[in-house]
């Protein structure tokens, strides 16, 4: 969108929340109804980076070399009881993605409406978030806090786009299913076709679980989920003022389809908590395969303070590169949080990234860095 159009989607969000609140609230409702309801929430971040490609020493113009501050990232949501039975979740949100942009433009980042169908099973419309993760934090745009470190990994696919999601529990056990555009607006255009996504778990108690899932793209269009959803470490283009994303570009990123698997598990003994997922990507025309694997953990140290670290690791095994080397991309986070002041945490994190020139890397070499970032919620 031009830098107008966003602008007038942006005031016509704020309106549209406005009325919202006046609609959902108690004023509005019957003297012997509860419903509708309304709750806002509000999340505040910003963060600091030094990057350094290896390609040769830190020069502050130097594309390869990058320290200073992200944009501060601000998310106001509205989550809305319409009936006992009927829900809706609303988030205002400036995007990671929105970097660089040169404008600051919040719009709507998510956006859904549930309806509980009975004890097991809700049927959710809007703009649900698409992936295979079933118990790992993720940071996306202001909400950082469930992400005990300040960077995703490289094999996060996980994003969100418009379409329909099954959501079901019984028991220890749960799944879901979704059907999406291939973007987060509305597709028609020809051999666009839609995303298939399911995943389901087994929990038998806070202390383990285990889930498995896959996704497809049935025309000739993206995976919508197969690229992430932005990332918190920003290397600049140069000469576009675009972003490189360092984000492993796995097969089904392109206008040719592809199929992501993925198992995932965790589970936590005392301070300690871990997880771990792997999985493969396919697609066809050309030809491409990779794998990934990967493990988190996190030490709670005390109740406000905590180490983690991430491991991750993509190969390249498509039948282009197999009497090739340096087919891998792999990237090791270490890092701490403190929280304070009941809704504050500070975390700081180190990075480094080896990307073989033969991966699915797209910086182009090894990288490393520091980053530090700020954040509140309410």
């Amino acid at each position: 969108m031009t830098d107008s159009d966003t602008h007038s989607a942006s005031v016509f969000t704020l309106v549209a929340l406005l009325v919202l609140g006046l609609v959902a609230s108690p004023a509005a409702a019957q003297d012997d109804d509860p419903y509708p309801t309304i709750d806002f929430s509000a999340n505040v971040m910003q963060s600091a980076q030094f990057l350094q490609a290896d390609d040769g020493a830190f020069d502050p113009a130097d594309t390869d070399a990058v320290f200073g501050f992200h944009r501060i990232r601000v998310g106001v949501n509205a989550e809305v009881q319409f009936h006992e039975r009927i829900s809706a979740l609303v988030m205002l949100e400036e995007e990671p993605n929105d970097f660089g942009t040169g404008s600051f433009a919040p719009a709507v980042d998510f956006a859904v409406v549930d309806f509980q169908l009975n004890e097991n099973t809700t049927f959710r419309m809007g703009t649900p978030v698409t992936g295979l993760i079933n118990f790992r934090g993720f940071s996306d745009g202001p909400a950082v806090q469930g992400n005990p470190l300040i960077g995703n990994s490289p094999a996060d696919m996980i994003t969100a786009a418009t379409g329909v999601k099954v959501i079901g529990s019984h028991g220890t056990f749960g799944y879901d299913v979704t059907l999406n555009s291939p973007t987060f607006f509305e597709t028609f255009a020809p051999n666009t076709g839609v995303n298939i996504i399911a995943k389901g778990r087994i929990q038998p108690n806070e202390r383990f679980g285990v889930g498995a899932g896959f996704g497809t793209a049935t025309a000739q269009s993206p995976l919508v989920f197969a690229g992430g959803d932005g990332e918190n470490y920003r290397f600049p283009s140069a000469g576009s003022g675009g972003i490189r994303n360092t984000h492993a570009a796995l097969p089904g990123t392109g206008n040719n389809g592809g199929t992501i698997f993925q198992a995932d598990a965790m589970g936590n003994v005392a301070l300690l908590e871990a997880n771990a997922w792997g999985g493969f990507a396919t697609q066809s025309d050309p030809d491409q395969t990779g794998y990934f694997l990967g493990l988190g953990l996190k030490l709670n140290v005390s109740e406000s303070a905590y180490l983690a670290a991430r491991g991750t690791f993509v190969d390249n095994a498509s039948d282009a590169v197999d009497d090739l080397d340096n087919t891998s991309l792999n990237r090791i986070q270490v890092g701490f949080g403190v929280d304070f002041l009941e809704r504050a945490r500070f975390k700081l994190e180190g990075v480094r990234q080896h990307e073989g020139e033969n991966s699915y890397g797209q910086i182009g070499d090894d990288w490393y860095g520091v980053l530090g970032e700020l954040s509140v919620a309410f």
